[in-house]
């Protein structure tokens, strides 16, 4: 480990005695980055401890790196108490990077007890880059009148546009929405709007379009064929799904076909869903072939949801022969969904005895999850402790996606055991402790189609189990056993994190992380390299960093690929229910994933991040604030687009 540089001793001493002011300029004259200065760690400590009222003392600080700290440290703190001094210092004579730093806090505390003074101060305030940060929090500290006011805003700087629609995606993500919304949101999706505007409209649209937007589907349709901007045109398309008129069925025919990028192509397959298969088939089946696999893989899970029986030998057929273990094991899961045939079900037995790959393994079985006779099978491999965890995790997934099947029934007509047996696995499960395991059992528990609380003569083994789990290693099983229970017990299915303990940041490895310092993934698919935001993120970045050291990614897996989302390593598990012993806190600094290629930290809620992290494909915002950026990719990102489940971490190196 690098040696620990500290600003001597007497200068710090004699800087806070004296109450000194550090210029901004002297950000850049640190060693490797301003948290190798102890002053700034002590703060960073109090963020990290979520000490509101030792923080409030920084806020008005003379000196403006420590305020600058203390006032973003709050978005990660998110206390509402800490919202009278973030009004002052957006309403007060502070520099314009303070003002935007409180106005993102606030908004990261989302309480709508601010709305009132963001809408005063936006009205006075001149600085556009401190407006931008007013309107962005206005949306998410929204209530049921917000999302009107913002509609009626007039704007003309670009900049003020995109935020002016930033708020409203950030209002509907609270629920708010304006009957004005449709509009508006056209209007921004004109090719002569900045491109960042453009990209957030097509995003209101991917998560809020619905039939109200349908006298805008020409505008929509547009969009989706012509715009510049990929991020455009790929979210546009998917919102042509609401519409039934001739022009936006064939938009998404011909994005499928022929649009020069594939987040695009499988966009549009996923547009495809509510159209009539007869008009879309033919475009979907050439898509299986696509040069890019994840479009492949989207079209072959479009045949599971649409397939129809008249096509069931082609799919048959085209599983045999399917290179590809995912598409094989969606057009597999296509087949069961219509029948049971020996032909089909001889393929499978045969086929995973003869795999070596553990996710292709777990595949077969979530596929066989949705036939009529691989019960006894599925269950075999549930019980099997020797099996890797990615296996077994498949197998209590497959029998709960049984049991709740429309071929359940049938199943039970041939083999009157499997009631008393499934009631046996679930108990199993939970009694096992296996993260997985019980994650998925107790989420069956709580099913109201399958009403299994009353199946049980007594459920103290779901109280025992939750009493005896590993914490924090266990979290997110422990939060699907309390939401049951209180389930159970009539209190709503909801449950608060526990308090567990927290790594405390090792700010001698901060200190050793230069601001620019980069990581190399080295995988069979090429190297990708990106950079940590060590300034941003430094209880994260410095956690990665000497995890890399000890060489604990070498040789992982990404266990996850959702294409055109995320891929996602990191797990010791290799199914994504591994962590480490000790949890992290989450970091919200004023980073968006607004872009491609942004370094996330996986979490099952605030305060319980660890070791998994996911690479998004496209921009996210849905995940802004909620998970932790430490890093941007900054070469490679055509190896990330690559990239299955399955694919091997061979190495994570720091770059000199």
């Amino acid at each position: 480990m690098q040696k620990f540089i500290l600003f001597s001793l007497i200068t710090t001493v004699f800087s806070i005695a004296c109450n000194k002011v550090i210029d901004k300029e002297s950000e850049k004259n640190f060693p490797s980055n301003i948290f190798s200065n102890t002053t700034y760690q002590n703060i960073y400590d109090l963020i990290d401890a979520r000490k509101t009222d030792s923080l409030k003392l920084y806020i008005f600080s003379d000196d403006p790196i420590a305020q600058k700290v203390a006032i973003y440290g709050m978005a990660s703190v998110q206390d509402s108490a800490a919202i009278p001094d973030l009004v002052k210092i957006l309403d007060g004579k502070y520099s314009a990077d303070l003002k935007s730093g409180a106005a993102f806090s606030l908004g990261q505390i989302g309480n709508s007890s601010a709305e009132n003074d963001l809408k005063k101060i936006l009205a006075r305030e001149k600085n556009p880059g401190v407006q931008l940060k007013v309107l962005e929090s206005l949306g998410k500290c929204a209530n049921e009148s917000t999302p009107d006011y913002l509609v009626r805003l007039n704007l003309s700087n670009d900049s003020l546009k995109y935020a002016q629609v930033l708020g409203l995606y950030r209002a509907g993500l609270k629920g708010y929405h304006s009957s004005f919304a449709p509009e508006k949101i056209v209007e921004f999706l004109h090719p002569n709007v900045w491109v960042k505007a453009r990209v957030m409209a097509a995003n209101y649209l991917l998560r809020f379009g619905d039939d109200s937007f349908s006298e805008y589907a020409t505008q929509i349709a547009n969009s989706a064929r012509f715009d510049s901007s990929v991020f455009v045109r790929m979210n546009a398309v998917i919102a042509l799904k609401n519409f039934s008129d001739a022009h936006s069925i064939e938009t998404i025919k011909y994005s499928i076909s022929n649009d020069p990028d594939y987040r695009v192509r499988l966009n549009a397959i996923r547009a495809a869903e509510k159209l009539d298969y007869a008009k879309i088939n033919e475009e979907i089946w050439k898509a299986l072939d696509d040069e890019n696999v994840n479009v492949g893989i989207v079209a072959a899970e479009y045949f599971i949801k649409n397939g129809i029986k008249e096509n069931q030998r082609k799919y048959i057929d085209r599983a045999k022969s399917e290179e590809n273990w995912r598409i094989r094991a969606a057009l597999i899961g296509t087949v069961f969904n219509m029948a049971s045939l020996k032909e089909m079900d001889d393929f499978v037995y045969y086929h995973y005895s003869q795999v070596d790959n553990d996710y292709e393994k777990a595949a077969i079985l979530k596929a066989m999850g949705k036939g009529f006779y691989h019960f006894s099978f599925l269950q075999d491999k549930l019980y099997n402790e020797s099996i890797a965890p990615v296996t077994r995790t498949a197998a209590i997934e497959a029998m709960v996606a049984f049991r709740k099947g429309e071929h359940y029934e049938k199943a039970v007509k041939f083999n009157g055991d499997i009631p008393e047996n499934f009631k046996a696995s679930l108990k199993y499960a939970i009694e096992s402790k296996d993260i997985a395991l019980v994650y998925y059992a107790a989420q069956a528990f709580r099913d109201k189609d399958l009403n299994l609380k009353d199946e049980y003569d007594d459920l103290d083994f779901l109280y025992e189990t939750r009493d005896n789990l590993n914490l924090p290693l266990d979290i997110e099983a422990w939060l699907e056993l309390e939401k049951t229970i209180n389930f159970i017990e009539g209190k709503g299915a909801i449950a608060s994190l526990p308090k567990t303990s927290k790594s405390k940041i090792d700010w001698k490895e901060v200190a050793s992380i230069s601001k620019n310092q980069k990581v190399k993934i080295n995988t069979p698919k090429g190297d990708i390299e990106f950079e940590l935001l060590i300034e941003k993120t430094p209880g994260t970045t410095s956690l990665f960093s000497s995890l890399i050291k000890e060489g604990f990614f070498d040789g992982k897996k990404f266990h996850r690929v959702v294409p055109n989302f995320v891929v996602q390593g990191g797990c010791p598990r290799g199914d994504g229910f591994g962590g480490l012993p000790q949890t992290i806190r989450s970091e919200f600094a004023d980073t968006y994933y607004d872009d491609e290629g942004y370094v996330g930290v996986a979490s099952a809620g605030k305060d319980t991040e660890s070791c998994q992290f996911f690479i998004t494909h496209s921009p996210a915002p849905h995940l802004d604030g909620r998970y932790t950026i430490f890093g941007k990719v900054t070469k490679g990102m055509e190896v990330v687009h690559q990239l299955e489940i399955g694919d091997t971490m061979n190495k994570l190196m720091l770059l000199p």
